[in-house]
C-alpha cells in the first residue's frame, strides 16, 4: 500500500514538473518572439508594457526579461521622462 502511494505521489510529482517546464518553455519562446518583432520594427527600442502586452505574460516577467537579454546582448537601458524603463538593443540585433 505505501508503496503504491509512494509511487502515485512521484508520478503526479513528476507530470507536474515537466508541465511547468513545458509551461515556461512556451512562455520563453512567446517572449523571444515577441522581442525580436519589437526590435525589428521599434528600431531597437523595446518597452516593458509593449513586450508584456505582445506576449501575453506580466510586465514583471517581462523587465526581468529584458534585463537578463541585456546580460549576453549588446544593450542599453534608459528611463524615459515617465520613469519606466526603455531597452535600446544594437543594430545588429535587428535583423535577427
Amino acid at each position: 500500500m505505501c508503496f503504491a502511494l509512494a509511487s502515485a505521489h512521484l508520478g503526479a510529482s513528476s507530470w507536474l514538473l515537466l508541465s511547468s517546464i513545458r509551461q515556461f518553455k512556451i512562455e520563453r519562446t512567446k517572449l523571444d518572439l515577441a522581442t525580436r518583432h519589437l526590435i525589428r520594427t521599434r528600431s531597437g527600442r523595446v518597452f516593458p508594457a509593449e513586450l508584456s502586452l505582445l506576449a501575453d505574460v506580466s510586465e514583471e516577467d517581462a523587465v526581468e526579461y529584458l534585463e537578463k537579454r541585456c546580460t549576453y546582448d549588446v544593450a542599453l537601458m534608459m528611463q524615459n521622462r515617465k520613469g519606466t524603463n526603455v531597452f535600446f538593443f544594437g543594430q545588429q540585433f535587428w535583423n535577427n
